[in-house]
C-alpha cells in the first residue's frame, strides 16, 4: 500500500487509490524548486528534495510564524470582549489551538516513519483526493494570500507610524489629525513594503538564509513584549478599561469580528507540517507555498518553455507580490483584515480539520470523541459570526474610505 503511494509520488499523489490507501502517507516533502528543471540536494524517492533546515531553524521559523501580528490585534478584540470576555475567548482558543497542535503532530508521522509533509497531503491521505483539492486547497491558498495583504497592510501602517507618529493606524481614533496626509502617505509605505518583499520573492530557496528567521523570531519576541509592557504602564495613567462605546448593533458586530482576531492570532497550524521546512522573512513564508505550487502547475502543465525556470519565477513571483499589494492598498483594514482571515481560512484550518482528521483517521471514542465535536461545532458557529461581523466592518470602513488617497 505503501508502495503504491509512493511510486506516484511524481505526479504529487494527486491521483486517488484504493480507500485503504488514504490512510498511508504521500511522501513527498516541500521544495522551493522547480522539479524537473535542476537537480536538488538531498533528493529523496521522486526527486523532490528532502529536508535541509536543522532544528533550530524550525525553532526560529515556529516562534516567527506563531507569533504573528495576531498579537497586535488583540488589544482591539479585548475592547470589544471586555477583560473577562476577552480573557475567557483567549484562554479557551489557546486551549483548543495546543490540542488540534498535538493533533496535527500526532498524524503528521505514521508508525513506519513516512511523514504528511504538507497539510495538504495530510489531509488527502486522510479524507481523499476530493476533499484536498476543492477544500483544503483554495483554504490553504485563501489564508496565505489573505496572509500577505494583512501583513503589507500592517507593515505599511508601521512604516507610517515611524515616520509619523500622529498616525496609528486606526483611523477613527485621530480625530485630531490631518488624517487626509495619513491616508495617503499609507498607500506609499504599502507601496515601498511590496518593493521589499518583491526582491526577497525572487530568492530561490531560503533554507541557507536561517538567520532571517532569527531576526523575524527576535523581532516577534520584542513587538510582544513591548505591546505588553506599554500596556502595562499605560494602565496606571487613567486609560479606560470599558468596552468600546457605540450602538448596540456596532457593538455586537464588533464583538463577532472580535472573535476572528482571536482565532487568527492561533493560525500557526497552517504550515505546521511544513514547518521543517520554511525559513524566512515571514511574508515569505506564508508565501513560498503558493510560489511552489503555482510553479510546479506551470511546470507540469508545459505552459512555460523549460530552458527558461528562473524567468518564469520571476514573473509569476513579482505577479503575486504586486496583486497582493494593490489588494493591501485597496483595503488597508487591519483589524478587519485579521477578523476575516480567521473566521473564513484560520477557524477551518486550525480548530475545525485537525479535529475531523482525527475522528476520520483514529475514530475516537468516548469523552475524546466529543471533545472534538464540541470543537468543530463551537468555532464554527464562531468562525460563522465572526466572518459576518468582519465582512460589516469592512463595508462601513470602505464607504469612507477613498482609493488612493
Amino acid at each position: 500500500m505503501n508502495g503504491e503511494l509512493r511510486s506516484s509520488s511524481k505526479d504529487g499523489g494527486r491521483s486517488p487509490s484504493s480507500s485503504a490507501d488514504q490512510e498511508a502517507l504521500v511522501d513527498v516533502p516541500l521544495s522551493f524548486e522547480l522539479s524537473g528543471f535542476e537537480p536538488l540536494p538531498n533528493a529523496n524517492r521522486g526527486g523532490q528534495a528532502g529536508p535541509s533546515a536543522k532544528w533550530y531553524h524550525a525553532a526560529f521559523h515556529t516562534i516567527t510564524a506563531v507569533v504573528g501580528v495576531g498579537v497586535l490585534g488583540l488589544p482591539y478584540s479585548f475592547s470589544y470582549l471586555g477583560w473577562v470576555g476577552g480573557v475567557f475567548a483567549l484562554v479557551a482558543t489557546l486551549a483548543a489551538s495546543l490540542y488540534t497542535a498535538y493533533l496535527l503532530s500526532a498524524l503528521h508521522e505514521e508508525p513506519d516513519g513516512t511523514r504528511h509533509n504538507r497539510y495538504v497531503d495530510l489531509g488527502r491521505a486522510i479524507l481523499g483526493d476530493a476533499w484536498a483539492k476543492w477544500l483544503i486547497t483554495p483554504l490553504q491558498y485563501s489564508v496565505m494570500i489573505g496572509l500577505a495583504v494583512a501583513y503589507l497592510v500592517t507593515a505599511g501602517q508601521s512604516f507610517q507610524a515611524v515616520h509619523n507618529n500622529r498616525c496609528n493606524g486606526h483611523t477613527e481614533n485621530t480625530a485630531d489629525v490631518d488624517m487626509d496626509n495619513c491616508k495617503r502617505a499609507l498607500t506609499g509605505w504599502i507601496i515601498l513594503f511590496g518593493g521589499i518583499q518583491l526582491l526577497l520573492s525572487q530568492v530561490k530557496d531560503f533554507h541557507s538564509l536561517w538567520w532571517v528567521s532569527l531576526l523575524g523570531a527576535a523581532m516577534s519576541v520584542m513587538y510582544s513584549m513591548i505591546a505588553f509592557v506599554a500596556s502595562a504602564v499605560k494602565g496606571h495613567n487613567g486609560v479606560s478599561f470599558d468596552k468600546r462605546s457605540g450602538s448596540a448593533v456596532d457593538r455586537t458586530f464588533g464583538t463577532f469580528n472580535s472573535f476572528g482576531t482571536i482565532m487568527f492570532a492561533f493560525g500557526g497550524q497552517i504550515v505546521m507540517p511544513e514547518i521543517q521546512l520554511l525559513q524566512g522573512f515571514v511574508l515569505q513564508i506564508f508565501a513560498q507555498p503558493v510560489f511552489e505550487n503555482v510553479e510546479t502547475l506551470i511546470t507540469e502543465k508545459q505552459l512555460w518553455p523549460s530552458s527558461r525556470p528562473r524567468l518564469m519565477r520571476a514573473v509569476v513571483r513579482s505577479l503575486y507580490v504586486a496583486l497582493t499589494t494593490f489588494v493591501a492598498i485597496c483595503l488597508p483594514f487591519f483589524a478587519d483584515l485579521m477578523g476575516l482571515i480567521g473566521a473564513a481560512g484560520f477557524t477551518p484550518m486550525t480548530f475545525i480539520l485537525p479535529c475531523i482528521f482525527w475522528i476520520k483517521a483514529r475514530k475516537p471514542q468516548g469523552i475524546v470523541f466529543w471533545v472534538n465535536i464540541m470543537i468543530i461545532v463551537v468555532y464554527s458557529l464562531g468562525g460563522l459570526l465572526a466572518a459576518v461581523g468582519s465582512i460589516r466592518q469592512i463595508v462601513l470602513h470602505a464607504r469612507t474610505y477613498n482609493l488612493f488617497h
